[in-house]
């Protein structure tokens, strides 16, 4: 039954294609969205996924931009891990290191071979004739996980987790952030790309092929986006007490009638 569902929606979504936008070179970004499922595998294993793309320099702005995708996987994370901050800080580590490698390339397709010793900032001579090379895209990682955001923006040192080895995939992530000027993003769970590639949910499905038919993408700064949630959440709360009371009420009415109206 699920075989026939994947073919259904293959056949019904068929004019969904892979687009590559035009951005200019000079102004050429990477964006990864990175995404992990916690214990939603076989033998309490991780799904995790991630998708990378290309886009403007508009994304930082928090303005649209064009995005065209050119690396995803979905997979099972090699190492079990005991909370959701663990798989998604694995998860996006992963990403991380592809955009960086990305750019790595870009910055050769622009100036030509350079020593990798040099971009690592390690303490290897630099020839008088050779420049310095420099980051050329800007990098970008967006995760809707609010603790792995939290610690990779915050002035505390990753050594105050529980868990260690999350420790140490923070600590590569900021030494990443130092090293290439990546910056990192949260976005709630309903505009995650990467949902698409880590659960079986038909939401998640329509997200990534309505990104892909439209061929945008648009960040809001982090405080505003919360603020929205808030408001929801305050909306929801009260529209819930206001059915409770209406349902008091109708008990209360029905209780009252029955009073007056044993027999029936």
């Amino acid at each position: 039954m699920q075989a026939n569902q994947l073919v259904h929606r293959a056949k019904q979504y068929s004019h969904v294609t892979i687009t590559v936008r035009d951005i200019p070179w000079n102004e050429i970004g990477i964006c990864f969205h990175s995404d992990a499922a916690f214990a939603n595998a076989k033998a309490h294993a991780i799904q995790a996924g991630y998708i990378l793309g290309f886009v403007g320099p508009e994304l930082t702005q928090n303005m649209p931009t064009k995005w065209s995708p050119f690396c995803w996987k979905s997979y099972r994370l090699p190492r079990v891990v005991s909370s959701t901050l663990g798989g998604e800080s694995q998860s996006f580590s992963t990403a991380s290191a592809l955009a960086e490698w990305m750019s790595l390339m870009i910055t050769e397709a622009k100036h030509g071979c350079f020593d990798l010793r040099d971009y690592a900032n390690l303490s290897h001579p630099v020839s008088k004739f050779q420049k310095k090379p420099k980051i050329e895209a800007v990098l970008t990682g967006i995760s809707d996980c609010k603790s792995l955001y939290d610690s990779l923006t915050s002035m505390s040192s990753v050594t105050k987790s529980e868990d260690k080895r999350v420790a140490i995939d923070l600590a590569i992530l900021r030494q990443t952030m130092s090293r290439t000027g990546m910056a990192v993003r949260w976005c709630p769970t309903q505009l995650m790309i990467a949902d698409g590639l880590t659960k079986d949910q038909m939401d998640a499905a329509d997200l990534l092929r309505a990104i892909l038919d439209v061929g945008e993408y648009q960040l809001n700064s982090e405080a505003t986006i919360l603020a929205i949630k808030r408001k929801h959440r305050e909306h929801r709360t009260a529209r819930r007490k206001l059915q409770q009371k209406h349902e008091h009420e109708r008990r209360e009415q029905k209780k009252q009638f029955q009073s007056v109206h044993p027999s029936m």
